[in-house]
C-alpha cells in the first residue's frame, strides 16, 4: 500500500478501496476505518513503513470491508475506537450482528473471520445529532447519512476533507454490483440528496 497525500495531515492508504487517516504529528495518525481482514497486514506494513502508530479509529460503519480490523488495531495499539451510536450497538455481540447480517447462520457469523473479528466495544460512540467528535486531540466534524447502513456516518477532518464511506459509491465498486448495498434505499437516497 501506498500512502498518499490529500491535503494537510489527512492521507489514505491506495489499495483496491483508499483507507484515509489523519497524522498527528510525525509519527501517529488517526484511521478513518480500517479495511477488510485481507488488507491487515498490508496496512500494518504501510503505516510501519511510514513511521506510523495508529493513536485511535474513527469509524463510518460496520461492514465487512470497512470494520473487521477495528479490534484487532484497538487490542493490539491499546487505542480507542468510536463509532457512531447504532454501528457499535450492532458490533457489540454476535447476535446483534446476526440481527443485521440476518441473512447468516449464527453458526457463519461464529465461524467467517471476517464477520467474527467486528465484534467489538467502542470506546465513544457518536450520538444521533452530534456534529462532531474531538478523537486525540482533533477535532473532526461529523454528518449522518444512514441508508447504506443503519448509522452511517459521513467525517470531515480538520483538514476540510469529507470522506463519505459508502455514502455515495463509485468506480469499481459500481462495476461489480448490479445494484449497489443499501440498508434502505429511501435513506440512502436523502443522504446522497444533503450530500
Amino acid at each position: 500500500m501506498k500512502l498518499i497525500p490529500v491535503r494537510g495531515n489527512t492521507y489514505a492508504l491506495e489499495d483496491w478501496q483508499l483507507i484515509p487517516l489523519y497524522r498527528l504529528g510525525e509519527n501517529r495518525c488517526i484511521l478513518l476505518d480500517t479495511g477488510d481482514r485481507s488488507q491487515r497486514q498490508a496496512i500494518e506494513e504501510a503505516l510501519d513503513t511510514n513511521g506510523l502508530t495508529p493513536a485511535g479509529i474513527l469509524g463510518t460503519h460496520v461492514h465487512t470491508d470497512h470494520s473487521p480490523n477495528h479490534r484487532y488495531f484497538q487490542e493490539k495499539y491499546r487505542i480507542p475506537v468510536v463509532l457512531p451510536a447504532g454501528e457499535a450497538g450492532l458490533c457489540l455481540t454476535r447476535l446483534n450482528l446476526k440481527a443485521y447480517f440476518f441473512m447468516l447462520p449464527i453458526g457463519q457469523i461464529q465461524a467467517e473471520e471476517d464477520v467474527r473479528d467486528m465484534v467489538l466495544t467502542a470506546d465513544r460512540v457518536i450520538m444521533p445529532g452530534e456534529e462532531s467528535v474531538s478523537l486525540c486531540g482533533a477535532s473532526f466534524g461529523v454528518l449522518h447519512t444512514p441508508g447504506h447502513s443503519p448509522d452511517h456516518i459521513c467525517v470531515r477532518t480538520p483538514d476540510n476533507v469529507l470522506y463519505l464511506g459508502d455514502a455515495v459509491l463509485t468506480g469499481s465498486d459500481l462495476t461489480r454490483a448490479k445494484l449497489p448495498y443499501f440498508f434502505s434505499h429511501k435513506d440512502a437516497m436523502e443522504s446522497m440528496d444533503r450530500l
